[in-house]
C-alpha cells in the first residue's frame, strides 16, 4: 500500500487562509514644544484581497500540524509565512528535513494557490517523491474572501513532475489533474492540541488522475478522498479529517494542528 502510494502526487484542499498588513504613514499636526510623536503601528487594510479571515497572511506567522491514521504513517509539518506582498504571499513548509515552498496569488474572488499545497499525506508523498513539481491551468480558487454556511466553490489545475534518482537522472515523469470541489456546512466547536475553536466545517471532495511514466511501462492511477477540514478566523486551518481510496485500498486520515503563532 505505501509503495503504490508513493507513485502519485496528491493534493488537496487544502487548505488552507491569509491577513495582509499594508503599511499606513503617519499624518497630523506638528508637534508642540515638549509634545511626544505619536506612533501609527501598521494595519490590515480591510479591502485587500489578501486579508481573508480564515488565513492570516502575516509574515512571520507559523502553524505545526501533525498527522495519523493515513498510509503513510504518522507525520509532522511546520508552515511559515515568508513573505506577504500586497497581491501574493509565500509559505515555507518544513516536513521531513526538507523545505517546500508554496506561493498563493490574492485576487478579488478570493485565495489561489500557484504550487501544490501540503495538505495530506497524499501531497506530502508526491512533494516527497516526486521534483520539480508544476501546477498549469489553475482555474477556481482555493479560499473565497467570506466563507458562509451553505456557499460552494472549487479549484482545478493540471499538474507534472519528475523522479529522479541520487545522480539526478530522471526515472520516472507524472502527469495529472486535480480537481476539488468545496462546501462550507457551518460553524463548529474543535478541540486540538493547539486550543478549542468555533470554525468553519468545509467538506472537501477530491478527483485525481494520474499517469506515471517509467522503464516498465505506464501506470493510471485515481484517488478519490472526501474530507472536513475545519478554519478557524484569525487562526487558519485547525484541523481536517476524513477517508480516501487508492484503487481498492481505503485510508482514513486526521490532521490537528499543535501549536501556532500569529504576530
Amino acid at each position: 500500500m505505501k509503495q503504490a502510494f508513493r507513485v502519485f502526487a496528491g493534493a488537496s484542499i487544502a487548505v488552507l487562509t491569509l491577513t495582509a498588513c499594508a503599511k499606513t504613514t503617519p499624518t497630523g499636526a506638528p508637534l508642540l514644544p515638549g509634545q511626544t510623536p505619536t506612533v501609527v503601528l501598521p494595519s490590515a487594510a480591510p479591502n485587500a484581497p489578501c486579508n481573508n479571515e480564515y488565513f492570516p497572511a502575516r509574515k512571520g506567522a507559523t502553524w505545526t500540524y501533525a498527522s495519523s491514521g493515513s498510509p503513510s504513517g504518522a507525520f509532522s509539518f511546520r508552515k511559515g509565512i515568508d513573505e506577504v506582498r500586497p497581491d501574493q504571499f509565500s509559505v515555507g513548509v518544513n516536513v521531513n528535513g526538507k523545505t517546500i515552498h508554496e506561493t498563493w496569488l490574492c485576487q478579488p474572488e478570493g485565495l489561489v494557490a500557484q504550487s501544490m499545497v501540503l495538505m495530506d499525506a497524499a501531497s506530502l508523498l508526491a512533494l516527497d517523491k516526486f521534483s520539480e513539481l508544476q501546477v498549469t491551468n489553475v482555474s477556481g480558487l482555493n479560499m473565497p474572501p467570506d466563507i458562509t454556511a451553505g456557499a460552494s466553490w472549487s479549484i482545478s489545475y493540471d499538474v507534472q513532475g519528475a523522479e529522479k534518482d541520487q545522480t539526478g537522472a530522471v526515472i520516472a515523469t507524472m502527469t495529472g489533474q486535480v480537481i476539488i470541489s468545496y462546501t462550507a456546512t457551518g460553524k463548529e466547536s474543535v478541540t486540538v492540541p493547539a486550543g478549542s475553536f468555533e470554525a468553519m466545517a468545509v467538506s472537501v471532495s477530491s478527483v485525481i488522475n494520474f499517469s506515471v511514466v517509467q522503464a516498465g511501462g505506464t501506470s493510471n492511477i485515481s484517488v478519490n478522498s472526501d474530507y472536513i477540514a475545519w478554519f478557524a478566523a484569525g487562526v487558519g486551518w485547525v484541523k481536517s479529517s476524513g477517508t480516501g481510496t487508492l484503487g481498492s485500498s481505503e485510508y482514513f486520515e486526521t490532521i490537528e494542528l499543535q501549536a501556532f503563532s500569529i504576530p
